[in-house]
């Protein structure tokens, strides 16, 4: 169903089917459809293919916003879980893999889920019936649509934080602490933060806020706590010691991220609580419209809401409950605001106990924690019923209607709401980087939003690099803003002109960089190529046709 409209692409030009699906999984030809389109696709298909490089070089690539670096791992926090556990895939090749590894994660995801709620539901007779409906429920949702659309994968690798919430609910309660559960616990979470950082800790906050409130119910609370503290430790300590890096240059003030510098709305409570971002529900409306447009969406919040007000076993389940509440506002806002009432949310309270919150630029993307908490909360209200009727035909008409009105929510993915691309080797860049060997200086400098990708296959160094002006080091806008080319370039790229006079010891000292070439896009929607040999004052060295893409030389420059 995913994969649809890239078939439907690929069999209007292959033999058959099977020749289609040959190309879809396995080994493309031209062109190469994708699931999926978008600069963050692009991304994928760049970190993925540069991880060997990136994991050889402790998360540092030279070659990027060249001649000072990039440091990549601490913009990522080493996140690359996903992409590692692809490598092996990647022997078909980038971005040849990409289809494959895309229907890879789905379908762990779709076992995750299935697991999960089977956990749950282990006393329903027959709820690994019901398993698969409520997965593909939840996966057929217009954020994991518009995720694999975009390109973001990563957001739908819900495989660890499944097994994660899993384990604690199979934990056992004994006399004796099973310390190995404990450290399978904790190396779950792990792996769900090194996937995505703000979905692994959300599910973490929500399952120890959880196991507090679950501490009152268990008969061995003393080896409950000690098990769930290794597991924690654990996770805390395998986490700190593998960002460790990071964490320093954070501590010694070295390297930091900009949204950290952000200040507060307003303070909350005796312990001045940070409040951020208020959301005001005033109105009914306001209400209906924030459970219209969560980003779980409605089906699943629905699955939640009903198992939360079955009015049967909450005693069992209201742990799951209070995080399900605190689950439901981590995608949002830091607080409510109720007419004079304002209450902190989840995401308020996680921002509280982990300030590197305030790096997700698109807490939208959290939805791992209300999804999982809703299928739970779900589930367990169902069990309740379940086990509150009497007769086989009653339980199986209950998992019938279920099962029905779960089928009746699918909206399984089309080719009107998936975006399918091609992606291949870019061959006039290819064929600069070829005869004008050495540093490539992209005009406008935005266009290396795209052009970086390129390097997969030309390995030339760049000026420039992914979110340029977003995640440029601070060095090398510095060394950018002291040479007077590139300062004039800037500004030709931010206004259309520029009254900044370059020296040929700008030029010297670029070439000295290993700077080679400048390649003009006219793309660019500032200034046309007429302008930029105005101001640089040589034509170009090779000009492609088609495309009107330039190269001009940095020594031609130097010897006019």
């Amino acid at each position: 169903m995913w994969f649809l409209p890239v078939f439907w692409n690929l069999t209007e030009t292959r033999d058959g089917a099977w020749i289609a699906l040959w190309d879809i999984f396995l080994w493309p030809s031209t062109p190469e459809y994708m699931l999926g389109a978008g600069i963050d696709q692009l991304g994928t298909f760049w970190i993925f293919g540069s991880l060997p490089e990136i994991l050889t070089n402790n998360g540092r690539l030279p070659n990027l916003f060249y001649p000072i670096g990039w440091d990549i791992g601490f913009h990522t926090g080493y996140a690359w879980l996903d992409g590692i556990l692809s490598l092996p895939l990647q022997w078909l090749g980038v971005p040849v893999f990409y289809n494959l590894h895309v229907a890879v994660t789905l379908w762990l995801s779709f076992v995750g889920l299935c697991w999960l709620i089977d956990t749950v539901g282990r006393e329903i007779k027959y709820c690994w019936l019901l398993a698969p409906i409520l997965s593909a429920l939840t996966l057929w949702t217009p954020f994991c649509i518009e995720e694999i659309s975009m390109g973001r994968p990563t957001q739908v690798y819900w495989i660890f934080s499944s097994l994660f919430l899993g384990l604690l609910l199979k934990q056992p309660n004994t006399t004796i602490p099973n310390y190995r559960f404990g450290v399978g616990i904790g190396l779950t979470l792990v792996a769900a933060c090194f996937v995505y950082w703000f979905g692994g800790v959300s599910v973490g906050f929500i399952a120890g806020v959880v196991m507090l409130c679950t501490l009152w119910q268990q008969p061995h609370k003393r080896s409950f706590v000690i098990q769930n503290i290794t597991g924690g430790v654990f996770a805390v300590g395998l986490s700190g010691l593998l960002v460790s890096q990071m964490l320093l240059q954070l501590w010694s003030g070295e390297n930091s991220f900009e949204q950290l510098t952000r200040q507060p709305i307003r303070t909350w409570g005796w312990f001045d609580l940070p409040i951020y971002s208020i959301e005001h529900l005033s109105t009914t409306e306001a209400w209906l419209n924030m459970a219209k447009t969560h980003p779980s969406t409605l089906p699943i919040l629905l699955f939640g809401c009903v198992g939360m007000l079955i009015p049967i076993g909450w005693r069992r389940r209201w742990p799951w409950m209070v995080g399900w509440l605190l689950a439901l506002g981590i995608p949002l806002s830091g607080a409510i605001q109720v007419g004079d009432w304002l209450v902190p949310t989840g995401q308020g309270l996680l921002q509280w106990i982990f300030p590197l919150l305030l790096r997700c630029e698109y807490p939208e993307r959290m939805v791992v924690a209300p999804t999982l908490l809703s299928l739970i909360v779900g589930m367990q209200g169902l069990t309740a019923l379940y086990q509150s009727l009497s007769t086989t035909k009653w339980k199986l008409g209950l998992l019938t209607l279920v099962g029905i009105l779960a089928c009746w929510q699918l909206t399984p993915p089309t080719a009107k709401n998936l975006r399918v691309s091609s992606f291949v080797k870019d061959e006039i860049r290819f064929e600069i980087a070829q005869r004008f060997p050495g540093a490539m200086i992209d005009a406008p400098f935005s266009r290396s939003e795209n052009t970086y990708i390129q390097q997969l296959f030309h390995q030339q160094p760049l000026l420039g690099g992914p979110g340029l002006n977003r995640v440029q080091p601070p060095a090398h806008k510095a060394y950018c803003q002291a040479n007077g080319l590139l300062k004039g370039l800037e500004e030709l790229d931010q206004s259309g002109e520029t009254q900044t006079i370059f020296s040929q010891s700008d030029i010297t000292q670029l070439i000295q960089d290993g700077f080679t070439v400048i390649v003009y896009d006219p793309q660019a929607k500032r200034f046309s190529a007429d302008t930029l040999e105005k101001y640089i004052g040589i034509e170009p060295q090779f000009q492609d046709g088609r495309t009107g893409i330039r190269a001009y030389l940095l020594e031609d420059i130097r010897t006019q």
